[in-house]
């Protein structure tokens, strides 16, 4: 992260020094919000709680002295990102939901061609997945919080998605709110918000850059949610899509995408061997095997290992004259 994009990481003991001698307000609060910035840096780099205490109460009070400042976009944006790095060090959903609360609120309130708010949409996209992780996959989360945080979340962003935008965006607020939706799902299990989050995903994962992150992120919670819907609907066209988005996401991705490109191929064979139980079909047989293949060596949950065998037992028993396809 950058936080102060005019250079490196200030010296504190000279902002400190100018602002406790400073007669103006003004100019106190201009001071009190770089050096607000400068210890949310420090934070970063050496995790120290003290810095992040310090810089957040910095930049809140240059936000209520100097509310319409011309550096407020940087503030904002500053606790945005502070809020990020303490969710992702301590793994905490508190501080994810704080995050988005003031990234959404720059993106909402800032002009479209602020810079800031360009920054705050690239990282609400990053953190809201996070955060979806973190309620789907972290233990004791206070689904009550988080419920009315994610409520929150798309009463400020979700107008976008029908607002005069750019493609760029708007593929922004649809990963955002995709992300959102299916976050909305985990905690209710209501399935109209796993069909909405899925339509959003599929709206705008393929527009996202070949460098961005979020690409096989998104991909791969979209092949899942679809698989879902199609366990609640029963709709084969349901999981002809996840299949589709599976293989389409995989040929966007490789192992530098991480853990993201692993639950790719977890949940694509899920798809790809459910096509084949209800229809057989060597050629999805053979598809579920290629997804397996990164996974083999890799601890498995039982309700993977147990599918994963099924998958090289049939595997195995097929025909030695069936000809399969060239793997794509």
């Amino acid at each position: 992260m950058t936080w102060q994009p005019e250079g490196p990481l200030e010296c504190i003991n000279e902002l400190t020094y100018r602002m406790v001698h400073s007669s103006d307000a003004a100019e106190r609060s201009v001071l009190g919000g770089r050096l607000g910035l400068a210890w949310l840096e420090r934070y970063e780099r050496l995790g120290d709680e003290e810095a992040f205490d310090q810089g957040v109460d910095l930049l809140r009070r240059s936000l209520a002295n100097a509310p319409e400042h011309p550096d407020r976009t940087r503030w904002f944006l500053g606790l945005g990102l502070g809020y990020a790095e303490r969710g992702r060090r301590q793994s905490s959903i508190v501080d994810y939901h704080e995050a988005m609360n003031w990234l959404s609120a720059l993106y909402v309130a800032a002009p479209v061609a602020c810079a800031e708010r360009a920054r705050a949409g690239q990282v609400m996209g990053e953190v809201a997945w996070e955060r979806y992780w973190l309620v789907r996959h972290q233990p004791g989360v206070d689904a009550g919080r988080a419920l009315t945080e994610v409520n929150r979340l798309l009463a400020r962003v979700g107008p976008l998605l029908t607002a005069p935008a750019d493609p760029e965006d708007l593929t922004d607020v649809r990963v955002i709110t995709g992300f959102a939706f299916l976050e909305k799902y985990e905690l209710t299990s209501e399935p109209a918000y796993l069909e909405r989050g899925a339509d959003l995903l599929a709206a705008s994962v393929w527009d996202l850059e070949a460098n961005d992150p979020r690409r096989c992120e998104a991909g791969s919670e979209l092949v899942d949610a679809l698989r879902q819907l199609w366990l609640i609907t029963d709709d084969p066209a349901v999981l002809d899509q996840a299949i589709v988005a599976a293989v389409r996401t995989r040929r966007l991705a490789s192992p530098v995408d991480g853990m993201a490109w692993l639950l790719l191929h977890r949940y694509g064979a899920s798809a790809a061997y459910s096509r084949w139980v209800r229809r057989p079909n060597p050629d999805d047989l053979e598809l579920a095997y290629r997804f397996w293949q990164p996974l083999l060596h890799l601890g498995m949950d039982p309700a993977s290992a147990r599918e994963c065998e099924a998958v090289l037992r049939a595997w195995e028993a097929l025909p030695a004259d069936i000809e399969l396809p060239p793997s794509s």
